[in-house]
């Protein structure tokens, strides 16, 4: 009974693993109407370029074809947010110090609050989500490039339609709906609705994301150049 008694507090004040997590810490955050001009732009242009309201030739999850049904506006003012890069540490039972190989970027950017609705046309999927796009700073760091948002929306599953497909959502824990919208400095490009969960098990922790119907704008035909 002594020895655990004494061994106690070295236990408690030492043999830690540290590990040093990169991630964004914000510094700074407000509201701007849709005509202020920030390092980004303006609201006005950012909504003009993510907004959606059209009826897209789409495709399910086995390959045939469909039309999906897209809305995307606007859901409040848009804010300036200004970041910077910070290291967390976690610290658990071990020896030690680790920093895992993540590259993180943290730009100062617009971020405008959005909600979707995707459905197809048959009316077998019924997918509304909410989110944020986000616009970076054009000269700090970005993954996808100068002027191109960033779209980031999530549902719940419960108020969700989906046709049956290649996976049972009984077997999945903890299920969210996702609609994906992808940009470039121009325009919409790609997008996709679908579902998400996990599974936990003793031995195993997992996750998946079923792309149950992918839609974009129908290709465009470039004039041939005359002689």
């Amino acid at each position: 009974m002594r020895a655990v008694v004494f061994l106690a507090p070295l236990l408690l004040t030492g043999c830690f693993r540290v590990v040093n997590y990169p991630t964004c810490e914000e510094v700074d955050r407000y509201e701007v109407a849709d005509d202020e001009v920030t390092p980004a732009g303006t609201a006005e242009e950012l909504i003009a370029m993510v907004a959606l309201d059209t009826d897209l030739p789409g495709t399910w999850f086995d390959g045939r074809d469909a039309t999906a049904q897209v809305f995307v506006q606007a859901d409040g003012p848009a804010e300036w947010v200004e970041q910077q890069s910070i290291t967390e540490k976690n610290r658990s039972f071990g020896f030690g110090s680790f920093t895992p190989a993540i590259y993180v970027v943290c730009p100062n950017q617009l971020e405008l609050p959005l909600v979707a609705d995707v459905a197809s046309l048959d009316g077998s999927l019924g997918v509304a989500a909410s989110g944020n796009a986000y616009l970076p700073d054009p000269d700090g760091e970005s993954f996808y490039g100068p002027g191109v948002p960033i779209v980031d929306l999530k549902g719940d599953f419960a108020s969700s339609t989906f046709p049956p497909s290649e996976e049972d959502p009984d077997a999945w824990n903890d299920k969210y709906t996702f609609v994906n919208l992808d940009y470039d400095e121009v325009g919409f490009l790609e997008g996709s609705a679908g579902w998400g969960g996990s599974q936990q098990t003793d031995e195993v922790s997992s996750s998946m994301a079923e792309y149950v119907l992918r839609f974009a704008p129908e290709p465009t035909t470039e004039p041939s150049p005359t002689e």
